[in-house]
């Protein structure tokens, strides 16, 4: 929540050193400026297996990550055709904090899977980007692209939106476009009283969201969305106060 990002560089120009963190195992991952949820990677499905890449320099930071999903059957095209497809989850990010006040946000997410897949290295690369790997494969992945953004413009009032593009028709066509996006904002000092907070955010998902049209290349793990918790086609409001009477006590 819009803070200044750690950096071992001083003032005048002085270069910062890079901070890189690798982490192998199971672990929950939640992007996004949401407070009650996310329309990229939320919290509602369950943790991942997982290796997580996390580079800082200054006030960017890298984030990279490759996942193993659950198996999934596939019998889309009859009994005769079916298999049991690996599926994969793969994600890369940048974050900039421009100021103590502002901060962006753009990731890049793909899922993958396939009868006897393994995972593809061109998905491993954390700065190669995955729509033009698929495109140059030939392949029909999931890829997703989100944008975030918060900002502060005085004490204690923030400001923040997600938008998630699954798939957007940029050309002439008759599918439609698949979009997510969530707003809100928070107000900690409302009506110049240091004890009063508002809270409300807006999210919605569109139809076509999440979805794809090969079974094994679906937005979900175990059955859960990786995005947000409302689903498809679906919106939803949310709207919070509270007063802080004392130190022990609020409403």
């Amino acid at each position: 929540p819009l803070s200044p990002l750690p950096s071992r560089g001083g003032e005048g120009g002085e270069v910062g050193v890079p901070l890189l963190e690798v982490l192998i195992g199971r672990e929950q991952i939640f992007w996004g400026t949401g407070f009650r949820g996310a329309v990229g990677i939320s919290d509602n499905s369950p943790p991942f297996d997982l290796i997580l890449l996390t580079g800082q320099f200054g006030r960017m930071k890298g984030t990279a990550f490759a996942a193993q999903l659950d198996q999934m059957w596939h019998d889309q095209e009859g009994p005769a055709r079916r298999y049991l497809a690996n599926r994969y989850l793969s994600g890369h990010r940048l974050d900039w904090t421009v100021s103590e006040r502002i901060e962006v946000g753009l990731s890049e997410i793909i899922v993958y899977g396939g009868d006897a897949r393994g995972v593809e290295w061109k998905y491993l690369n954390p700065i190669l980007p995955y729509y033009a790997s698929q495109f140059n494969a030939g392949t029909d992945d999931n890829v997703m692209f989100q944008l975030e953004g918060a900002i502060r413009p005085i004490d204690g009032f923030r400001l923040y939106g997600e938008w998630l593009i699954d798939d957007f028709q940029y050309v002439n066509g008759n599918a439609p476009n698949a979009l997510a996006w969530l707003a809100g904002m928070e107000w900690n000092r409302a009506l110049t009283s240091r004890q009063l907070m508002i809270h409300a955010e807006y999210a919605r998902v569109n139809r076509w969201a999440y979805t794809h049209r090969v079974q094994e290349n679906k937005y979900i793990h175990f059955g859960s969305i990786i995005g947000h918790r409302i689903g498809v086609d679906a919106d939803t409001f949310y709207l919070e106060g509270g007063y802080l009477i004392n130190a022990d006590s609020r409403v």
